[in-house]
C-alpha cells in the first residue's frame, strides 16, 4: 500500500520514460513549437514526471540538455524543500497537500483545467520560487494514459514588488499621517500670525495624503484587488468637496475653480473614493492645462433620459491631435517622464468598477471638456 500523504509515489522505469518521450515527439508534430514560447512548458505522465521541457525551462535551470531531467518530477528538478534526493516524495509529503503546483498537476491529470499559484522553498538556502501554473489534460494518439501539460511563469518578481508596494504605502501613509496630525497639534500652540502658514502647510499634508491614497487605489485596481464600496452620494456634494480640495492646491495657484452655480444635486449610487479619484483627476488636468487667470468649471447632470448621471469637467486650454490620440494610454504624458497617470486611471477606473463611461471633447473656439458618465444604480 502506498504510504505517502497526498499523491502516489509510484514512478515509471527511465526506459518506459524514453519511450514516453519519442511518443510524444513522433505523434505531436509541433511540439517543438513550445521552444518558442517564453514562459515553462512541461509535459508529465501519469506518475508526474516528466516527458519533456522547453528551452525556457532549461534557460530557467542553466543547463544544456533536458536528459538529465527526464523522468523527474517537478518538485525534484526544482530542489524543492519537501522533496527527497530521489524525487520520490514529490507530491507525497503532507506539505504537498497545500502545493498549488501539485493540486494543478493532479486536477490536470485528472482531466480538469486549472490555474494556480505555486510556492516553492528551495533547498540548500537557495531562497524562494514564486510560480503561476495552468494545466491542461492531453492525450497520445494510440496510449490511453492520461497526461498533463503544464505552462508555468515565474511570478517571484512580481510577488516582491506587491509585497514591496504594500511595505511603501503602509509606511509612507504613516509618516505623511503623522506631519499631519504634528501640524494640527502645532496650530494650536502659535500665535494666529503664523497661522496662516499653518494652515498653508495643513493643506499641503491632506494632499500629500490623497495622491499616496489614489496611487494605493490604482494599484489595487489594477492587481484586481480593488473592491468598491457602492453608497448612496450626491453629485453637489462630490463637485464641491473636489473644488476646496482642489483650491488650495499647488496646480491652482493664480487660476480658478468654481461649481456651476446651477448644478444640481443628483442622487445616485457608487464609490466615493474611485468618483472622488476621477472627477479630481479631471480637475488637475484641467487646471494644469490651464494659462495664469484660467477658469476651470465643473458641472454634473441628468442624462439618457435621467438613467444616468454626467460630471464635466471644463477649461479653455485646447489639446493637440497628436496628444489627444494617445491621452488615455498608461503612462503617456506632455509633463515628461514617469507621469501620464492621471487620465490612464479615469478611464480605467471608470470603466472596470463603475460602469462609466470617460471621453473628451476639444477645440480651439471651445476649449477642453472631459466627461464622465455613470448609471445611477448598481
Amino acid at each position: 500500500m502506498d504510504e505517502t500523504k497526498f499523491a502516489p509515489s509510484e514512478k515509471v522505469s527511465p526506459e518506459e520514460i524514453e519511450k514516453l518521450r519519442i511518443r510524444f515527439q513522433e505523434r505531436n508534430p509541433f511540439w517543438n513549437a513550445f521552444d518558442v514560447i517564453p514562459d515553462i512548458i512541461l509535459v508529465l505522465n501519469r506518475t508526474r514526471q516528466i516527458i519533456y521541457a522547453n528551452k525556457a525551462f532549461l534557460k530557467f535551470l542553466d543547463i544544456s540538455s533536458a536528459d538529465k531531467i527526464y523522468g523527474k518530477r517537478p518538485g525534484e528538478v526544482l530542489l524543492c524543500a519537501n522533496s527527497s534526493e530521489d524525487g520520490t516524495e514529490c507530491g507525497a509529503a503532507e506539505s504537498c497537500s497545500l502545493c498549488g503546483g501539485m493540486e494543478a498537476i493532479m486536477n490536470g491529470l485528472s482531466g480538469i483545467n486549472d490555474v494556480r499559484e505555486y510556492r516553492i522553498y528551495r533547498k540548500g538556502n537557495l531562497g524562494a520560487l514564486d510560480f503561476r501554473v495552468w494545466t491542461y489534460p492531453m492525450k497520445i494518439e494510440g496510449d490511453n494514459e492520461n497526461y498533463v501539460i503544464a505552462a508555468i511563469a515565474d511570478i517571484s518578481n512580481e510577488k516582491r514588488r506587491k509585497i514591496l508596494e504594500r511595505i511603501f504605502f503602509h509606511d509612507i501613509m504613516n509618516t505623511a499621517g503623522g506631519i499631519s496630525g504634528m501640524i494640527s497639534l502645532i496650530r494650536g500652540k502659535l500665535p494666529k500670525e503664523f497661522h496662516t502658514f499653518i494652515d498653508a502647510m495643513k493643506i499641503a499634508s491632506n494632499s500629500l495624503l490623497n495622491e499616496i491614497n489614489e496611487q494605493k487605489q490604482l494599484v489595487a485596481a489594477e492587481n484586481n484587488e480593488l473592491k468598491p464600496a457602492y453608497n448612496p452620494l450626491n453629485s453637489l456634494d462630490i463637485l464641491n468637496e473636489v473644488m476646496k480640495i482642489y483650491k488650495g492646491h499647488e496646480v491652482a495657484r493664480e487660476k480658478n475653480i468654481e461649481v456651476v452655480p446651477d448644478a444640481p444635486g443628483i442622487f445616485f449610487k457608487s464609490d466615493l473614493a474611485i468618483l472622488r479619484r476621477v472627477v479630481g483627476n479631471m480637475t488637475k488636468n484641467a487646471l494644469e492645462g490651464s494659462k495664469r487667470g484660467g477658469i476651470v468649471t465643473l458641472n454634473c447632470k441628468l442624462i439618457d433620459n435621467g438613467k444616468r448621471i454626467q460630471f464635466s469637467v471644463h477649461n479653455n486650454g485646447f489639446i493637440p491631435r497628436k496628444v489627444q490620440l494617445q491621452i488615455f494610454q498608461r503612462s503617456f504624458s506632455t509633463k515628461g517622464l514617469d507621469r501620464g497617470i492621471g487620465t490612464y486611471s479615469i478611464k480605467f477606473l471608470s470603466e472596470k468598477y463603475l460602469k462609466g463611461n470617460v471621453y473628451f471633447e476639444s477645440s480651439e473656439e471651445k476649449g477642453t471638456t472631459f466627461y464622465a458618465e455613470y448609471p445611477l444604480e448598481f
